[in-house]
């Protein structure tokens, strides 16, 4: 894994690997930073990009559909007063 890689690699570095003693540490306090960092980043992106969550998605879709079932209701309405007009007068 990942982060397997990255512990394996600064405790390597404590073990007189290719660096300073100490430097698995510093690894380690790098990969937190990065960690944080990264984490930030994405949320600030998922916050730019105006994302909903499922409850709220969820809430309107079923207020679109109430809705749609309204209009389909008055179009028939409308549809009846119509013929009901026509009928009455002649005219169309």
């Amino acid at each position: 894994s990942k982060d397997g890689f990255m512990n394996e690699t600064a405790d390597k570095t404590d073990n007189g690997g290719f660096f300073r003693p100490g430097a698995g540490e510093d690894l380690r306090r790098l990969r937190s930073e990065l960690g944080r960092n990264m984490r930030a980043l994405l949320q600030a992106g998922l916050v730019r990009m105006e994302l909903v969550t499922r409850e709220e998605y969820e809430i309107q879709a079923r207020l679109l559909a109430r809705l749609q079932e309204r209009l389909q209701q008055l179009e028939r309405r409308v549809e009846s007063l119509e013929r009901q007009l026509q009928g009455g007068d002649g005219e169309p």
